[in-house]
């Protein structure tokens, strides 16, 4: 039986590949059969990313190779300079499981060690008000999930906030979503709905017990090649 860790960290993208596949979870995750391998998308999402992290905090300009995403980082500036607002970049935010915000670094050894990370793209203070933002690279997607942690997690680690705006920049696409506005009324039920999801993946390493969920992305996408479901199954 996989060794249970005391606090088992988490990001978004980990609780998502749990939901999608706990097989897939547990090779990447606790067997590390799957190595992490960066395809050319994610190379390209990295480094939009950090080229809009560099615009916002440096005021460097834009690639020569990105400047089609230029009217939509001005459009953000505008908003905040308009409102006053103070505008942060790529905000890394690692939480303790009694919700205390710890340094990103923090080793798993550590007395009270990470239990979430994650990073806010875009953030826009404006006193008991906040807006939040995630650059998107790919295809649309209405991921209202992520939308409620990045407001779970602005209320967590700004106490003053009575209400928080998140929502999604399409930047292939040029658009920017109406935000969803939450209210820190709803933070209880917030921490409920990502308690009961982590508990599931607790229960997942406690028990040892990761099986596959089939779906159409397995024979051609999936990398856990131990699997049966996959095109490449090698039987072992």
């Amino acid at each position: 039986m996989t060794e249970q860790p005391k606090v088992i960290s988490w990001s978004y993208s980990a609780m998502n590949t749990f939901e999608t596949c706990p097989r897939q979870y547990q090779a990447k995750h606790v067997t590390k059969e799957v190595p992490f391998v960066q395809n050319a998308a994610a190379k390209w999402g990295d480094e939009v990313h950090k080229a809009l992290e560099d615009a916002i905090k440096l005021g460097r300009p834009m690639p020569s190779n990105m400047l089609q995403y230029k009217p939509l980082l001005d459009a953000v500036q505008r908003r905040a300079d308009k409102l006053g607002g103070k505008l942060i970049a790529e905000q890394q935010v690692a939480l303790t499981k009694d919700l205390k915000s710890v340094s990103w670094f923090t080793k798993k050894t550590a007395p009270n060690p990470v239990w979430f990370r994650t990073k806010i793209d875009v953030t826009l203070l404006l006193g008991d008000y906040a807006e939040v933002y995630d650059w998107k690279t790919g295809k649309k997607k209405n991921d209202q999930d992520q939308l409620l942690l990045y407001a779970m997690v602005a209320f967590i680690t700004n106490p003053q906030l009575k209400r928080v705006k998140a929502g999604f920049i399409w930047l292939k696409e040029g658009e920017i979503d109406p935000p969803v506005e939450y209210r820190r009324e709803q933070l209880d039920e917030m921490l409920a709905y990502w308690e009961n999801k982590y508990e599931q993946l607790e229960e997942a390493w406690e028990l040892d017990d990761f099986p596959p969920k089939p779906s159409g992305l397995c024979k051609r996408w999936c990398e856990v090649e131990s699997c049966p479901h996959n095109g490449n199954y090698n039987g072992k």
